[in-house]
C-alpha cells in the first residue's frame, strides 16, 4: 500500500525537510506518519472507522452482504453479482489522517479551486481486492473513488469535491489495488465517500469515515517530576496512551528530542516498552515528544519543554576583607563559559549584575556596618545564547573592621590569663569573648585598650579566647572580625598510677573541663627520657607489654584544640608503678572423695606457676601444700569432714628468682565422701530394687524414698557394704521415687555425701520366665511359661515375623495356651506377658522373650 504521508510530506510546503529526515533517520519500515515526531506534524490524527451505510438504489440486488464497520487494516468485506458471475470485493483503508491546512494544500492540488469554507483534510490509503466465484480473470478499466461533502443528500459524481485520485487500473481475480485519495470535509465533519469499482453508477456503494474509536492520543507524558537538569544528569522519561486501536495489537511508543537549532536526537525507537531514559550531553532548552502507535498506525504525540542548565555554582562565600570591602568566592568550573555575580542591598532585590570569568571578587567602596546580598550564577554558551544555572543562595556580608593581629594568651600565674593584641586603626573598642569551649564562648569583656587581665580564673577547666574590634555608628556597635583563637590550658593534677597485672600499668588522672584530649608520657626513669604513650580522650590509660617488677614512670598532659594548631598545657607531676602479677580471682573448691579437695581459680595472665596455701581457720596461720602450672590443684590426705581454708598467688621467675603476685581471697571446702549414682528398677509386682556404685570410704549407705520427685523423702534402708536395696510392700504401677547418699563413720559421726540423683521407676509384674513354643501337631503350637508371682493373668501374642505387627491370640490364667488352626510349615513367633488388677485396671509387665516353631 501507498504510504499517504509520505505522499504528503513531499506535497506540501508546510511540511519542511525535517520530517523527511525523520523518515530517513528513525524508523525504516515503521510507518511515516509514526516516524514524524515533531511540532510540524498535522494537528490530529484519527483512526477512524469505515462504515458502510448504503448502496444506490439503480441495483440494490447486486450487493448480497455488506460486513460490519471495520477499523484500519481490517477492511469492509462486499458480495454480491454480476453479469460477470458472483463476486466479493474487500475494501480495506489505512489510517485516516485529519488535518488543518486545507487551504495551502487546496491551492496546489485541488483541481477543481473549490474547498467548503472551514474544511478540513482527510487522508486516506486505500487497497481494493476482487474475487470472483468462477475464478475467471477480469480487467477494469477504470475506477472512481470520489468524496463528497457529509451535507449532500444525493450522491453524484458532478457534486464531488475531489483533490486527487489515483486509484485505477487493472486488477484481476485475488488482485490488489491501491491508491490514495485526498478529501475535504467541512470543520468537525467526516466525508462520505462513493465506491464505484466498474465505472457504473449502478454498482456505487457508499460509505463514511466514521469516528469509531476514540482519538488516540498520548494522555500522560511525565519526564520524571523534572523540568530541567545538568548534563550527564539522566531524565527518566514516560507515556501513557489512551484510545485509538487496540483491538488487534498494543501501543507502541517512542521519544525523540529537538534542540533549539532544530537538530534532532532519537531517545528511543517504537516499542512495546513505554519508558526510556535520557542523557543530555549539552546544555540547552529541549523539546522533548513522546509518540505512540496504535494497531491500525494511528499515531499521537505529546511535547514538553525541557532546560538542561549548568549547576549553580558551589561554595558560594563572603566574608568582610576590610571596612569598606566584601571578598567573595566560589568553587572555579572550567566547563563554564563565566559567571553572572548580582549585589543589592536587600535581599529581596533589585540587583544589579556583572558578568565574571574567575572564581573570586572584591567588592569595594562600601559603608561599613551596612549589609549587603550578593548570589550568583554560571552561564556557558550555546552559540550566540547564555543558558544560566539557577542563582545560589543570597549570601549577606557586611564590611566591618579587620581583625585584631598578633592575639596572645599567657598565665603569668595559675589563676590569671594575659590577653594581649595588636592595636586596630578606627576601633572604638575591642570585645574578647571567652567561654570552656570553642564553639561556646558564652562569655565576654569590653576593653578600650589592646590588653585584658583575667584573675581568678578555675585551674580545672581549659579556657578559649577570641577578640575583634568595634567601630560606633550612629551610637550603634559595629563588631568586626574575629581575631583567631587563643586557648589556655592548665596542669593535669591527681596522676596516679598502679599495676593493672604482671605486665601492665593503669594510670589515671582528674579531667579539665573543656580539653581536648591528653597526651600520656613515659620513661623507664624519674629523669630518664619520656616517650609519647597515647593520646586520648578518656582520663585513664593502661600500658601494656611491661616487665613483671620493673618500675615505670608517667605524666600527663592536657590540650586543646584551635583552628589549625593544639595548645598544650604543663606536664602533670610524674607517678610511677611496677607491674606484679594479680591474684588469681574466682576461687573454689569441690569435694573429690572421702579424703580429697580440688581447689581451682581463673588463670592469671603473665604467671608462670602457681602456690597454694592451706590452713585449719580462715585467719590462721597457712601453709603451703603444693604447686602446679595449672588452674587447678588436687588436695589429699585430708580427714573426711573437716573444714580446710585455702588461698592461691601466682607467681612468675625472673633472673633473681620468683615474682610474687597478692594472694587470692581464702575459701573453704570439706572432704566428702562421694555422690552415688543410683539406677531403680522393678523387682516384682510390689517390690522396686535400687542400685548404686561403691564410693570409696564409705562406711554404709541410706536409701530414702517418696511418691514425689520434690517432696516427702523418707529412710526406706540402710546398707553397709552392699551396693543395692530392695524396697517392698509397694502399690502395683503406682511411681516411686528414690535417693540415696553414702557415709562415713569418723570416730563416732557420720560424715554424708550428697544425695545422688532422684531416679523414679514403677513395680510391675515380673517377666514371664521359661517361655517356650513347641508344635504340638501338624496345625498347633503350644506355648508355656512359668508363673509369675502376684500375676492376675497373662496375654499371649502371635506374628509371623520377628519384627511384624503381633495381636493379641489369648488372655489366660494358665500357664500355657495352645493355639491351633495353623499352616503346615509356616513359622510363627510368640510373647508373652504378666499382668495384676488394680481396682479394675490391667498394670503390665514387660514382654518375655521371643520364641517360633513351625506346626
Amino acid at each position: 500500500m501507498k504510504n499517504s504521508l509520505q505522499a504528503v510530506s513531499m506535497k506540501s510546503k508546510k511540511i519542511s525537510l525535517f520530517l523527511v529526515l525523520m523518515l530517513a533517520l528513525l524508523f525504516g519500515a515503521i510507518p511515516a506518519q509514526a516516524a514524524v515526531l515533531s511540532k510540524h506534524f498535522p494537528d490530529k490524527t484519527q483512526s477512524l472507522r469505515l462504515n458502510p451505510i448504503n448502496t444506490f438504489a439503480f441495483n440494490p440486488d447486486n450487493f448480497g452482504s455488506m460486513s460490519n464497520p471495520a477499523y484500519p487494516g481490517e477492511g469492509v468485506r462486499f458480495t454480491g453479482s454480476n453479469y460477470s458471475g458472483d463476486f466479493e470485493y474487500v475494501i480495506t483503508i489505512g489510517n485516516v489522517i485529519r488535518g488543518k491546512e486545507a487551504a495551502d494544500y487546496a491551492k496546489v492540488n485541488n483541481p477543481y479551486n473549490t474547498v467548503p469554507s472551514g474544511a478540513e483534510l482527510f487522508i486516506f490509503d486505500v487497497a481494493f481486492q476482487l474475487n470472483y466465484s468462477d475464478e475467471q480473470p477480469m480487467y477494469v478499466s477504470d475506477w472512481d473513488f470520489t468524496g463528497y461533502t457529509s451535507t449532500k443528500a444525493e450522491y453524484s459524481n458532478t457534486d464531488a469535491i475531489v483533490l486527487d485520485n489515483d486509484f485505477g487500473g487493472n486488477v484481476y481475480n485475488g488482485g490488489v489495488l491501491e491508491g490514495k485519495a485526498y478529501i475535504f470535509a467541512p470543520a468537525g465533519d467526516s466525508p462520505y465517500i462513493v465506491f464505484n469499482p466498474f465505472y457504473d453508477p449502478d454498482f456505487n456503494v457508499v460509505f463514511k469515515a466514521d469516528p469509531g474509536l476514540a482519538d488516540l492520543t498520548v494522555s500522560s507524558f511525565s519526564t520524571g517530576g523534572k523540568t530541567e537538569c545538568s548534563v550527564g544528569e539522566t531524565v527518566s522519561l514516560s507515556a501513557t496512551a489512551t484510545g485509538g486501536n487496540t483491538r488487534s495489537g498494543s501501543y507502541q511508543y517512542g521519544f525523540i528530542c529537538l534542540d533549539s537549532q532544530g537538530n534532532t536526537q532519537v531517545i528511543r525507537e517504537f516499542g512495546k516498552s513505554n519508558t526510556a531514559t535520557w542523557t543530555p550531553s549539552q546544555y540547552g532548552t529541549y523539546e522533548l515528544y513522546a509518540g505512540v502507535i496504535d494497531a491500525g498506525d494511528g499515531f499521537a504525540q505529546k511535547a514538553k519543554t525541557f532546560t538542561v542548565k549548568p549547576k549553580a555554582p558551589q561554595n558560594f562565600t563572603g566574608s568582610s576583607c576590610s571596612p569598606n570591602s566584601i571578598h567573595l568566592s566560589w568553587n572555579l568550573d572550567s566547563d563554564m563559559s563565566g559567571y553572572e555575580l548580582a549585589r543589592s542591598e536587600s535581599q529581596t532585590g533589585p540587583f544589579t549584575t556583572i558578568d565574571l570569568t574567575g572564581n573570586s571578587y572584591e567588592d569595594q567602596n562600601l559603608v561599613t556596618g551596612k549589609s549587603y546580598y550578593y548570589k550568583i550564577r554560571a552561564y556557558v554558551k550555546a552559540g550566540t545564547t547564555k543558558v544560566y544555572s539557577n542563582y545560589s543562595s543570597v549570601l549577606a556580608v557586611k564590611p566591618v573592621l579587620n581583625a585584631p593581629e598578633n592575639f596572645r594568651a599567657t598565665a603569668p600565674e595559675p589563676t590569671t590569663h594575659q590577653l594581649t593584641w595588636n592595636e586596630v586603626p578606627g576601633a572604638a573598642g575591642y570585645i574578647v569573648s571567652y567561654g570552656n569551649a570553642l564553639t561556646d564562648l558564652d562569655r565576654c569583656e569590653h576593653t578600650s585598650e589592646p590588653a585584658l587581665t583575667l584573675t581568678n580564673v578555675a585551674q580545672d577547666s581549659a579556657f578559649y579566647y577570641k577578640v575583634q574590634a568595634y567601630s560606633l555608628i550612629g551610637g550603634v556597635e559595629v563588631p568586626g572580625t574575629y581575631s583567631a583563637a587563643q586557648s589556655m590550658v592548665p596542669r593535669v593534677v591527681n596522676v596516679k598510677a598502679e599495676s593493672a597485672s604482671g605486665s601492665s600499668s593503669r594510670i589515671t588522672w582528674s579531667p579539665i573541663i573543656g580539653a581536648s584530649g591528653y597526651q600520656i608520657w613515659g620513661a623507664s626513669s624519674p629523669d630518664g627520657e619520656f616517650k609519647l604513650l597515647s593520646t586520648r580522650t578518656d582520663t585513664n590509660y593502661v600500658h601494656t607489654g611491661l616487665t613483671t617488677g620493673t618500675e615505670y614512670f608517667y605524666k600527663v598532659r592536657a590540650y586543646s584544640n584551635l583552628e589549625s594548631a593544639k595548645t598544650y598545657g604543663e606536664y602533670s607531676e610524674v607517678a610511677s608503678a611496677i607491674p606484679v602479677l594479680t591474684a588469681p580471682t574466682s576461687l573454689k573448691t569441690a569435694s573429690s572423695g572421702y579424703n580429697s579437695v580440688t581447689v581451682s581459680w581463673s588463670g592469671v595472665a603473665g604467671a608462670g606457676g602457681y602456690e597454694v596455701w592451706r590452713s585449719r581457720t580462715s585467719g590462721g596461720t597457712y601453709s603451703l601444700v603444693g604447686t602446679t602450672t595449672a588452674a587447678s590443684y588436687l588436695n589429699t590426705g585430708l580427714s573426711t569432714g573437716s573444714l580446710y581454708y585455702y588461698k592461691v598467688r601466682a607467681y612468675q621467675s625472673g633472673a633473681n628468682g620468683k615474682l610474687y603476685g597478692g594472694f587470692s581471697a581464702p575459701v573453704s571446702g570439706k572432704p566428702l565422701p562421694a555422690t552415688p549414682v543410683i539406677t531403680p528398677s522393678s523387682s516384682g509386682y510390689n517390690s522396686i530394687t535400687v542400685k548404686w556404685n561403691a564410693i570409696a570410704g564409705a562406711t554404709g549407705y541410706q536409701v530414702y524414698r517418696s511418691t514425689s520427685s520434690s517432696s516427702g523423702y523418707t529412710l526406706a534402708g540402710e546398707t553397709t557394704t552392699a551396693l543395692s536395696f530392695k524396697n517392698s510392700s509397694l502399690t502395683t504401677g503406682k511411681t516411686y521415687y528414690y535417693k540415696v547418699r553414702a557415709y562415713r563413720l569418723v570416730g563416732s559421726t557420720r560424715v554424708y555425701s550428697s544425695y545422688s540423683t532422684v531416679k523414679s521407676t514403677k513395680p510391675l509384674p515380673s517377666v514371664p520366665s521359661n517361655f517356650s513354643a513347641l508344635r504340638v501337631t501338624s496345625s498347633s503350637i503350644k506355648t508355656s511359661w512359668s508363673k509369675v508371682s502376684g500375676a492376675s493373668g497373662y496375654e499371649v501374642y502371635r506374628a509371623t515375623s520377628s519384627t511384624g505387627t503381633y495381636s493379641l491370640k489369648r488372655t489366660t490364667s494358665l500357664l500355657s495356651y495352645t493355639n491351633t488352626g495353623l499352616t503346615r510349615g509356616r513359622t510363627y513367633y510368640y510373647k508373652v506377658r504378666a499382668y495384676r488388677m488394680v481396682g479394675t485396671t490391667k498394670i503390665y509387665g514387660k514382654w518375655s522373650v521371643i520364641k517360633s516353631a513351625r506346626p
